[in-house]
């Protein structure tokens, strides 16, 4: 999304640990993430190794995540945007709450007044069928109203600990990259809800009625059926029950 600009030159200066990240979502499906995109400036930035992982954004603050995310790269570049590639592309479920974050200890690019109203993605930031989100104060906010451009300073661990905090509708200068193309030898298995841990605000309902609830489906090829996934929100106190 922001790798063909450059972040700015000099960081934000700063002593502790921080956790930086961007939310996002894919509007199409068939999406696969691929890795990260970290701007380090020319001088005054860490370029020692730092971890990078990705979380589904499940509520206000809250998150899961995502098993096979989470990547450590090597010696950073100064003055560039560094790829930190992840061991296998994970596929994304489609309107969708992700958080692409990164840990370190030590400064940070940092543009204020970036996302919300006013501000020049105030609309988010659309590359294809990737979006990234605005703040609550512009016109595409997260669906649990969080700011974007998130951060934390929790630890250097983004895999411990998702980055939720936002400050001067600011860009941290995260990125990432997602793919159309399947992983080459990818068969299987589909899902149409992959890497999603929440069901988006709003959709708890429990009552003493009882439901029959499907999803229908059609297949463009021969398949065996593995596995049925039901989600229950939490709070809920009626499971559904195989027929």
């Amino acid at each position: 999304m922001f790798t063909n600009t450059n972040g700015p030159s000099d960081p934000v200066s700063y002593g502790g640990p921080f956790l930086a990240g961007v939310q996002f979502e894919v509007t199409a499906g068939g999406l696969w993430f691929e890795g990260y995109w970290w701007w380090v400036c020319p001088s005054g930035q860490p370029t020692a190794a730092q971890q990078f992982a990705l979380w589904n954004v499940t509520g206000y603050g809250t998150g899961a995540l995502i098993p096979g995310s989470a990547v450590t790269s090597g010696t950073l570049a100064a003055g560039h945007w560094n790829w930190v590639p992840i061991a296998a592309p994970l596929p994304l479920s489609v309107g969708t709450c992700y958080n692409a974050c990164t840990g370190f200890s030590g400064s940070f690019p940092n543009t204020n007044g970036q996302f919300g109203s006013g501000g020049p993605y105030a609309g988010g930031i659309t590359s294809g069928p990737l979006s990234a989100y605005s703040d609550y104060s512009g016109s595409l906010p997260t669906p649990y109203g969080t700011s974007q451009g998130v951060f934390g300073v929790a630890g250097t661990d983004p895999s411990a600990s998702m980055p939720a905090q936002g400050s001067n509708s600011a860009n941290f200068w995260m990125d990432l990259q997602v793919s159309e193309t399947a992983p080459a030898g990818f068969g299987g298995p589909y899902r149409l809800w992959p890497n999603k841990y929440d069901a988006g605000p709003g959709t708890a309902a429990d009552d003493s009625v009882n439901y029959v609830v499907a999803t229908e489906v059609h297949l463009s090829q021969a398949c065996s059926l593995d596995h049925i996934w039901y989600y229950s929100p939490a709070g809920t106190s009626q499971l559904a029950r195989p027929g």
